[in-house]
């Protein structure tokens, strides 16, 4: 029971946009997780920076086995309806291997809502790290022999998974009786190619750290200059030069993302993982000796 709560914790960032209502059938945005065997041992730490939810980052992780394997599904012929319909998600296209977690971190109480209804969740703990995996082989029968395996393309994939191949930049989707190539939306595009779909007024912007549709205007912020990182980004988004410290290793001076408005310098989670708000004067919120502190 503590692995199905942990698993619940870990993938709320998904869950809480995980309903497909009737104009998203065949959407794959939910994860369907199975318990598994994993051989392999690993013994790892890492500071996990959450851009869009600082409060849910964390320092010093530790990351051990593997305990689950989750793959994107469509979810079609709930009873009782639920209450929700309207909350959806985002396209999935990857598998993930969840890993076993530990944080020190313990996030608030948060006010969540999905498809299944609305409620408070409390006493957060981290217990699972999910990575992107893909499936490279098979073996059925013994150890000693292998068969490898080869996603059709779209056209001739099988409803509802439609796991067949589609041009880059583009994604099978199901269209009931069918699978057929769609392009990725832009959320879902990678930057800063930033290459995914945005309706017919918009464009697919490099906002730094992720990729969103924009009406046309002013030099989004992923193309901005550091530290004055003067660029565009969406409501409730400041532009800003990225955390120093994230995995040990500084990311390249002269770039800019877009993150959640945050409070002042320090007041989030502290050193060593510093950000939030800094005057132009000096514009960089960083670890100085141990304390939070914005300098340029």
């Amino acid at each position: 029971m503590r692995a199905i709560r942990g698993l619940s914790g870990i993938l709320s960032g998904l869950l809480v946009a995980v309903a497909v209502p009737a104009r998203g059938q065949g959407m794959l945005d939910h994860l369907k997780c199975h318990k598994t065997t994993d051989a392999l041992v690993v013994r790892a730490t890492a500071n996990l920076r959450s851009e869009l939810q600082p409060l849910y980052s964390g320092v010093g992780c530790r990351i051990a086995k593997a305990r689950y394997f989750c793959v994107p599904v469509t979810k079609a012929d709930v009873a009782p309806a639920p209450p929700n319909p309207e909350i959806v998600g985002h396209q999935l296209l990857d598998s993930y291997v969840c890993y076993h977690a530990k944080c020190p971190e313990s996030p608030p109480d948060t006010e969540v809502a999905d498809q299944f209804g609305s409620r408070r969740q409390t006493h957060y703990r981290t217990s699972l790290l999910c990575v992107p995996a893909q499936i490279v082989s098979s073996s059925p029968t013994s150890t000693t022999s292998t068969t490898s395996t080869t996603s059709p393309p779209c056209g001739a994939a099988a409803t509802p998974q439609c796991s067949g191949t589609c041009p880059m930049g583009e994604a099978c989707v199901n269209f009931g009786l069918s699978c057929g190539c769609l392009p990725l939306p832009c959320g879902n595009a990678t930057a800063p190619q930033c290459t995914g779909a945005c309706p017919a007024s918009e464009t697919c912007r490099n906002f730094g750290t992720f990729c969103a549709c924009v009406p046309p205007g002013p030099l989004p912020c992923g193309d901005a200059s550091a530290p004055q990182c003067d660029g565009a980004c969406p409501q409730d988004f400041m532009c800003a030069p990225p955390i120093r410290l994230f995995l040990g290793s500084p990311p390249p001076p002269a770039s800019c993302g877009c993150f959640a408005v945050p409070t002042p310098c320090g007041d989030v989670l502290g050193s060593p993982l510093c950000f939030g708000v800094c005057p132009s004067a000096t514009p960089i919120c960083a670890d100085l000796n141990g304390t939070c502190e914005c300098t340029q």
